[in-house]
């Protein structure tokens, strides 16, 4: 699924589908410690990161708010931990320039949390 998400098949037909697949995972992820650290495993926040990028403003917003939700919902401290959030919230901070009013919104309540 997350080899799809960001692949160029979704990229222009499938919008809807990327940002059901993006709000489910914001919603798996959250306080869910066995999907963070299967996320964390198979890199699949560095998948939902690339769509932050993403042409369509609701896209963008539903990466946000998994990588949101992701961050908030980590629980054990590491270096490597440390790293994955540094990288997660340096591009949140770079969506806060977002044409969307929607992609800001979402930045400033998943770094609120």
């Amino acid at each position: 699924c997350l080899e799809e998400l960001g692949s160029g098949v979704y990229q222009n037909t499938a919008t809807k589908l990327q940002k059901c697949a993006l709000l489910c995972l914001g919603y798996m992820w959250d306080r869910n410690d066995k999907a963070l650290w299967n996320a964390v495993r198979c890199n699949a926040y560095e998948e939902v990161l690339k769509l932050v990028d993403h042409f369509h403003p609701e896209t963008r917003a539903a990466a946000v708010y998994a990588l949101g939700t992701f961050l908030n919902s980590r629980r054990q401290e590491s270096d490597h931990g440390a790293t994955i959030e540094h990288t997660i919230a340096s591009k949140l901070l770079k969506a806060c320039d977002d044409g969307s009013v929607l992609v800001r919104k979402e930045v400033v309540v998943a770094l609120a949390r």
